[in-house]
C-alpha cells in the first residue's frame, strides 16, 4: 500500500517536539487541539419518493432507475486527467457498492492494492459523507457498510453522480455517472464502437458490460493525477514536457507503457474475473468458494480468473457430477466403496489404538497397487499405510462413516453411496478441501481451482501446464492471511496443506499414483471432479 493521509480527527495527540518546532520557526504541523468537524452520516434516498420532486428527471420514468432489475450505464471519469481517462460500463442496479468497487478498478486497470471510499455527491467535499469498507470497520469506525448498499440507492436518475477514491496517497479520484438506465442502458448509441456491441451479442449473459474507454491506466504508485499528467505529456513526446531522472523513470514504468492505449481485451478479461462479472454464477458456487473471494481482497481477481476458466455450471444447470459418465463415477466412487465393503453391518471393531484392523488395512493397501517397498515395516498398520489412514478419517469426515464405542459404522449416507455410486461421488466431492486445520483447507482449494481451470486442456496440454497452474495458484495462500510469524509461509509447506485433497483425487482417478502414492500428472477426470468439488452440492435425487 501506498502512503495513506490521515483522515480528518486521527491526527495523533501533542508531539513532544512541537515547542522546539515552534521556537524554531519550523512548521509544527496540524495543531493536536484544533477541532475537526464531523463528517455527516451518509443519506440515501427513500425508495419510494423522488430526491427533488421538483427535478424534472424523476417525471420521465426512462431516465429514473426502477429497480434493482434494472440495467445501468456508467460513466467513470478520472478526476483532472489531461486528456481523459474514462470508462463507459453497463451493470444491473441491484449489485451491491463493494461490487461497483471492483468494477471500477477492472475497467480502468487498478490492481486493487490500496484503500478505497466512495464519497456522497462526487469529490468535492474532502468531508462529504463515505460509504465505510471492512478495514473501517475493523478501525473502529461506524456507519453504512459499502457492501450492504446497492447501487440503485445511491444513483437514482440520468446525471447522479457518486465519487470514489483509490488509494489515498496518490488520491485517484473518481466520478461514476448514471447516464442511462432501463432500455436506454441497453442500447448502443450511434457513434459506439462496432466491437462494443459485438461483445454484448456474444455474451448474453454478462452482468457487467465494457462499452467503450480511452486512455491508460496510470501504473500504481506513480505518484498520483498531476504527477502522472507530466509523465505521460513526456512519453507522448510534447514540447516542453520534462521529468527528473528519466531513465530511472524509463526502467520503472511496465514494459512498453503507452498513455494513450486503452488495452480493451485486458479490461473485458478483468471485468469477467469480478464477482459481479457475470461469468462467475455466484449463487452457483461452493460457500467456501463464495466466501474465499471475499477474504482474498484485492487478490480475488486471480482465483476469480481460475474459476472463470474452469466454465463451471451456472445455477439450475447439471451438476457437474451427473455429467460424469457411468465409467468414471465408478474409477471415482472405488476405493470409498472397496472401504465401505470392509465393514459389516454389525460394524467393525478398531484396535485399541483406533485404527483398522490389519488384515482390513492389507486388503485395501493392495487395492492401491503401490510399490512393494512404498511402506516401512508391513503393509498392515495405519501408522505405516498413511494412505489408508487417510482414506478412514476422510470417511468419517465426509460423513461415511461413524465412529462409536471402538467400533466403525457404515453410516445412513454410506449405505445409500453403496447403492448409488453417483450420489457417493457427488457426497464426497461436496466435502472437498479436506484437511483438519482451515489451512489446510484453504490450500486445497486453491488447488482444486488451479486443476478445475485444466478442464478444456487436452491431456498432454494439462500435463504441461498443471506444475506452473498449481504454482501459481498457491501463491494466493498469504492473501488468506496465513504468516509464519511475520514471515509468508514456505511453499513447501503450503504444497503439503493442498495434500489431504490431492491424495484423495488421487485414489478416485484424478491424478496418476506415483510409486509410493503420491500424486502424479493430472489424469482427464482430475478436472472434472475439481469442477464439482467448486460448485454447490448436488441435490440428492
Amino acid at each position: 500500500m501506498g502512503k495513506v493521509i490521515p483522515f480528518p480527527g486521527s491526527y495523533p495527540g501533542p508531539d513532544p517536539l512541537a515547542d522546539s518546532l515552534a521556537d524554531s520557526g519550523a512548521d509544527p504541523g496540524p495543531d493536536p487541539d484544533y477541532a475537526w468537524p464531523t463528517r455527516p452520516k451518509w443519506v440515501l434516498p427513500a425508495d419510494d419518493a423522488p430526491v427533488d420532486p421538483d427535478d424534472d428527471r424523476y417525471w420521465d420514468s426512462s431516465r429514473v432507475v426502477q429497480g434493482p432489475d434494472d440495467w445501468m450505464r456508467l460513466y467513470i471519469d478520472l478526476v483532472d486527467a489531461a486528456p481523459r481517462i474514462s470508462r463507459e460500463v453497463m451493470v444491473p442496479s441491484g449489485i451491491t457498492m463493494d461490487l461497483v468497487h471492483e468494477v471500477i478498478v477492472a475497467a480502468m486497470g487498478w490492481q486493487d492494492y490500496h484503500l478505497h471510499a466512495f464519497i456522497q455527491g462526487g469529490v468535492d467535499d474532502p468531508l462529504a459523507p463515505r460509504l465505510l469498507t471492512e478495514a473501517d470497520i475493523a478501525e473502529g469506525e461506524e456507519g453504512l457498510l459499502e457492501s450492504e448498499v446497492r447501487l440503485f440507492e445511491v444513483l437514482r436518475a440520468n446525471g447522479d453522480e457518486v465519487g470514489h477514491e483509490y488509494d489515498f496517497g496518490d488520491g485517484w479520484r473518481h466520478v461514476v455517472r448514471l447516464i442511462a438506465c432501463g432500455d436506454d442502458a441497453d442500447a448502443i448509441p450511434p457513434g459506439d464502437p462496432v466491437w462494443a456491441v459485438a461483445d454484448r451479442d456474444a455474451d448474453p449473459e454478462a452482468r457487467v458490460r465494457l462499452i467503450d474507454g480511452h486512455g491508460a491506466c496510470p501504473p500504481e504508485d506513480v505518484g498520483g493525477i498531476h504527477y502522472y499528467n507530466q509523465v505521460a505529456a513526456w512519453l507522448r513526446g510534447e514540447p516542453g514536457a520534462t521529468i527528473d531522472e528519466p531513465e530511472q523513470l524509463r526502467a520503472w514504468l511496465p514494459e512498453g507503457f503507452d498513455p494513450d492505449v486503452f488495452d480493451i481485451n485486458a479490461a473485458q478479461n478483468r471485468l469477467a474475473a469480478t464477482r459481479a462479472g457475470g461469468r462467475l454464477d455466484l449463487v452457483a458456487l461452493s460457500d467456501r468458494v463464495a466466501e474465499a473471494l471475499v477474504r482474498l481482497g484485492s487478490a480475488r481477481g486471480e482465483l476469480a480468473s481460475l474459476l472463470v476458466g474452469a466454465e463451471l455450471p451456472r445455477h439450475g444447470e447439471r451438476h457437474v457430477v451427473d455429467t460424469l459418465s457411468d465409467a468414471d463415477v465408478a474409477r471415482a466412487a472405488r476405493p470409498w466403496l472397496r472401504l465401505l465393503g470392509e465393514i459389516p453391518s454389525t460394524g467393525l471393531k478398531l484396535t485399541a489404538a483406533g485404527y483398522l484392523p490389519p488384515a482390513v488395512v492389507a486388503r485395501v493397501y493392495a487395492d492401491f497397487g503401490f510399490a512393494p517397498d512404498a511402506v516401512w515395516g508391513k503393509a498392515n498398520r495405519e501408522d505405516n499405510v498413511p494412505t489408508v489412514r487417510d482414506l478412514r478419517e476422510a470417511a468419517v469426515a465426509i460423513g461415511l462413516l461413524r465412529k462409536a464405542r471402538g467400533y466403525l459404522h457404515v453410516t445412513a449416507e454410506g449405505r445409500a453411496g453403496q447403492a448409488d455410486p453417483r450420489r457417493l461421488v457427488a457426497r464426497v466431492v461436496s466435502r472437498m478441501p479436506f484437511g483438519s486445520q482451515d489451512y489446510e483447507r484453504d490450500a486445497g482449494l486453491l488447488a482444486l481451482a488451479a486443476l478445475a481451470s485444466l478442464a478444456d486442456y487436452p491431456p498432454h496440454i494439462a500435463e504441461a501446464f498443471w506444475p506452473s497452474r498449481l504454482h501459481d495458484a498457491l501463491e494466493l495462500f498469504g492473501a488468506f492471511g496465513w504468516r509464519q510469524g511475520w514471515d509468508p509461509v514456505p511453499d513447501w509447506v503450503v504444497g503439503r496443506g493442498a495434500y489431504p485433497t490431492l491424495a484423495a483425487l488421487t485414489r478416485m482417478g484424478g491424478f496418476t499414483c506415483g510409486r509410493y502414492g503420491e500424486p502424479g500428472m493430472p489424469c482427464p477426470l482430475g478436472p472434472a471432479l475439481a469442477r464439482a468439488a467448486l460448485c454447490t452440492p448436488r441435490s440428492a435425487r
